[in-house]
C-alpha cells in the first residue's frame, strides 16, 4: 500500500472504534445500564479525539488520503456517506456495530465490540507509524510520535475503555503497572510490531513494543491471581484489580509508560 492508503486504514480503523464507542454508549445510556461516567468519558473524548485524528489527512504525507466507508454502507443503511467528519466517525462506528452485533437491531450489551475495534485502531496506529518512519514522512512522524498529547491521547482513550470495560464485565481482572518507566535501550523486554501487523514481511525493519504492557490486563475469573507489589515477567511493579479504587490514580503512568516503550 502507498503511505496515504495507510493514513486512510489508520483514520478508517480509529473511526470505528470511536464511532463504536459513541454509538453503545448512545444506545445504552438510554436505559442507563452503562455507568453515567462511562457514557461522559465517551462522548466527550470523542469530540476531541476525531479532531486529532482529521490531522492526519491535513498532513504534507497524508493530503491524497480519502475517507474509506465500507462497499455495503449505504446498502445497510438506506443513507449516503456524510461529508462531515464527525458525522463519518459515528457512521463508521455503527457500521463496525452492525458487523460486531450481527445487526442494526442487535442492541445487547455487547463489550466484544469495544475490544475488537480498539485493538484493530491501536494496530493500524502503529502500522502507519512504522511505514511513516520507513518513508521519512517525518510530518506524520512528528504528529504521532513528538507531539506526545496526540499519541497519548490516542492511547489513554483506549487504554481507559479496557478499563471501564473490565470494571463492569471482569471485576478480577488485574492490571499490572511497571515501577518505572521500560527502557525502551533494552532489547530483552521487546516485541516486535508483526505481532501486531500480520502483513509486515520478515525482512522489514519493525517498530517495537515493550513485552512487559502486552499482558497489561490479565485476565482472572476466579480471582486466583495475587495483588500487590511483586515481580512479573522479569520487572517489579504493582498487580491491582480493575475494580480496585487506586486504579485511576495509576493511569497516567500506565499510559506514559505505553507511550515511552514504542521505540522504532
Amino acid at each position: 500500500m502507498s503511505l496515504t492508503e495507510y493514513v486512510e486504514k489508520c483514520f478508517y480503523y480509529n473511526a470505528r472504534c470511536l464511532g463504536n464507542c459513541v454509538f453503545i454508549g448512545l444506545v445504552n445510556d438510554q436505559d442507563k445500564w452503562y455507568p453515567e461516567q462511562f457514557c461522559d468519558f465517551l462522548f466527550s473524548s470523542a469530540g476531541y479525539l476525531s479532531e486529532d485524528l482529521a490531522k492526519l489527512l491535513e498532513t504534507r504525507s497524508g493530503k491524497g488520503a480519502r475517507w474509506l466507508y465500507p462497499d455495503d454502507f449505504e446498502q445497510i443503511f438506506q443513507q449516503e456517506p456524510s461529508s462531515d467528519y464527525r458525522q463519518y466517525i459515528v457512521d463508521v462506528g455503527k457500521y463496525a456495530f452492525y458487523k460486531e452485533t450481527g445487526g442494526v437491531g442487535s442492541y445487547e450489551r455487547y463489550p466484544g465490540a469495544y475490544l475488537r475495534t480498539t485493538d484493530m485502531a491501536v494496530n493500524t496506529c502503529l502500522s502507519l507509524l512504522r511505514v511513516a518512519s520507513e518513508e521519512k514522512a517525518e510530518d506524520i512522524e512528528t504528529l504521532m510520535l513528538k507531539d506526545k498529547g496526540y499519541l497519548m491521547g490516542l492511547a489513554s482513550h483506549y487504554l481507559l475503555i479496557q478499563l471501564f470495560l473490565r470494571r463492569m464485565h471482569r471485576p478480577n481482572d488485574v492490571v499490572f503497572l511497571p515501577d518505572k518507566r521500560l527502557d525502551s535501550n533494552d532489547t530483552s523486554n521487546r516485541t516486535m510490531l508483526r505481532n501486531y501487523d500480520q502483513s509486515i514481511d520478515d525482512s522489514t525493519r519493525m517498530i517495537y513494543v515493550p513485552e512487559q504492557l502486552h499482558p497489561m490486563w490479565i485476565q482472572d475469573d476466579a480471582g486466583t491471581i495475587a495483588t500487590g507489589h511483586l515481580e512479573f515477567m522479569g520487572t517489579t511493579g504493582m498487580m491491582l484489580r480493575v475494580s480496585d479504587q487506586q486504579v485511576p490514580q495509576y493511569f497516567d503512568t500506565i499510559v506514559k509508560n505505553f507511550v515511552s516503550g514504542i521505540t522504532y
